[in-house]
């Protein structure tokens, strides 16, 4: 197998045959890992608010 820095195989085989896909295949592919970073980086940001009580200032 080729030397990857990708250290999940089944990913490491899924990128080496989306490299044969036509650009914009792979745009979409790309789009949706990007979506997928950032809907888990909001969630990531949230976790803070949600652990702290609501606090109303007057």
């Amino acid at each position: 197998m080729e030397e990857s820095p990708i250290r999940n195989e089944v990913l490491f085989k899924r990128f080496k045959l989306l490299e044969t896909f036509d650009d914009q295949d792979k745009d979409t592919v790309i789009r949706v890992i990007d979506a997928i970073i950032a809907q888990r980086q909001v969630e990531h940001a949230m976790r803070p608010l949600e652990r702290q009580p609501l606090t109303v200032s007057a």
